[in-house]
């Protein structure tokens, strides 16, 4: 299934996603009882993370539009109740698999033996890990889920600090591991449930972003936009260690009140987060495109979860996947 994403337009992946295939639905072109892709095979058809087709899936479950189900996958919802319950319906199946088996001239015994080695191969397909991300910050947010939902099994899940603290129990679902950034690993230590692990990780900005804040220097008008004054504040930091700046950047906050244009008047360079476009909209797209077209020149400023830190968590992931397995195998 081809879906277009367009980054540019301000509206956001997951609910481009949700739209798409809603139309879809509404068109026919999507028929009641028909398999959507895995949330894997969406993600790599579409290069987008898996955390955020995930959430797009949810969104089309609120809304009633699909049916998700647990080692099965996600179906679109049918408009129409059925004479059978589902009960009925997976014995209906059974039989009809089992005739055909037998025509085959399979035994009970190898019958039973097929059936063991399929259920085992989807019980690993969907052995996943649930890992929770916390943060200050929406844009480090990203950056740690951006790295994280490339690994293979492993579905992410993203939480606010500030909600977290006003909510611990938001971390109390079906989480196998909870990573924060070190700034923030003391305050949620006490808020972890049960034995769910807490890591933390380290972000170290990119040697790109690091190249082109050195070459900044004097009394060039430079501004920073993005989402959180929490993450402003890395930036300016980074610009404190990196460039030779006369004055540091001033900061403007995208999706707030004041007018982005009027801002970029007044300036020679911006310092814009990468995967920045979410956060802004429509307006404020249009007048970062105004800003490049009069000759002004963006840095993009993208950090990440550091190797040692990263490897760090590969090994922690692996080591719940071995356990799930095992668990799997013998209970």
């Amino acid at each position: 299934m081809q879906i277009s994403i367009t980054e540019e337009s301000g509206v956001p992946i997951y609910q481009q996603i949700v739209d798409d295939i809603s139309a879809r639905i509404q068109s026919g072109s999507l028929l009641p009882g028909q398999q959507l892709p895995t949330v894997r095979e969406l993600a790599s058809q579409t290069g987008v993370s898996r955390g955020t087709i995930k959430h797009a899936y949810d969104c089309l479950g609120q809304l009633g539009l699909v049916d998700m189900t647990q080692g099965r996958g996600t179906f679109i919802r049918s408009s129409q109740s059925w004479d059978m319950s589902a009960k009925d319906q997976a014995m209906t199946a059974i039989d009809q698999m089992l005739d055909k088996l037998e025509q085959l001239s399979f035994t009970a015994q190898e019958m039973r033996i097929f059936f063991d080695l399929k259920l085992r191969e989807r019980e690993d397909e969907y052995l996943s890990i649930q890992v929770g991300v916390v943060d200050c910050s929406p844009e480090s947010l990203a950056v740690i889920c951006r790295q994280l939902s490339a690994l293979p099994r492993v579905e992410v899940q993203r939480f606010l600090l500030e909600d977290v603290l006003e909510s611990p129990q938001l971390l109390r679902g079906n989480l196998d591991l909870v990573i924060t950034t070190a700034t923030h690993f003391a305050a949620l230590e006490d808020k972890m449930p049960g034995r769910t692990k807490l890591m933390r990780v380290v972000l170290s900005v990119a040697s790109g972003t690091v190249l082109a804040l050195g070459r900044l220097a004097g009394a060039k008008e430079v501004g920073i936009a993005c989402k959180s004054h929490s993450y402003a504040n890395i930036i300016r930091k980074s610009c404190g260690q990196f460039s030779q700046l006369d004055r540091m950047p001033d900061v403007y906050l995208l999706g707030g009140a004041q007018e982005l244009e009027e801002y970029l008047s007044r300036k020679e360079i911006l310092i814009l987060p990468s995967g920045y476009h979410p956060c802004a909209s429509s307006k404020e797209a249009k007048a970062l495109e105004g800003f490049v077209a009069g000759g002004g020149e963006i840095i993009r400023f993208e950090n990440q979860v550091d190797r040692g830190s990263f490897i760090y968590v590969e090994e922690q992931i692996g080591k719940l996947m071995r356990a799930g397995g095992e668990e799997s195998e013998y209970s």
